[in-house]
């Protein structure tokens, strides 16, 4: 089967429109993890507070890191989805976020601290 040059140049013009269609003003590349691994949960409880959380019996198993820039209000909420999805993945039945300004020169970032937490049965 021969692919014409047309046929890959169309071919890569999509590809790169497509990605400019649903452009995203965070990487998700700044993400880290450091902790302990689970079996996936089916649900994460998302809290701002230790005192939030369904029980006060419960283990800290690590900790999700996310550093970059948000500009639109609603990449809060993508941002929130992604982390609840990724501590869904480690096994984590609750996050805690805290966000921390962090000034750039003129640019401001957001450091987002995620403590992960397994409850306690």
């Amino acid at each position: 089967m021969h692919i014409s040059p047309k046929s890959l140049f169309a071919a890569a013009l999509f590809l790169v429109l497509a990605g400019c269609a649903f452009p995203s003003t965070y990487n998700r590349t700044r993400m880290f993890y450091v902790g302990k691994f689970f079996p996936p949960s089916l649900r994460v409880d998302i809290v701002y507070d230790e005192r939030d959380l369904r029980t006060n019996r419960f283990e800290y198993m690590g900790e999700l890191a996310w550093t970059s820039v948000l500009v639109q209000r609603d990449d809060y909420a993508l941002l929130e989805k992604e982390l609840a999805d990724e501590a869904r993945f480690r096994g984590a039945d609750a996050m805690i976020i805290s966000v921390v300004p962090l000034y750039d020169s003129s640019v401001v970032r957001h450091s987002l601290r995620v403590r992960l937490v397994k409850y306690l049965v």
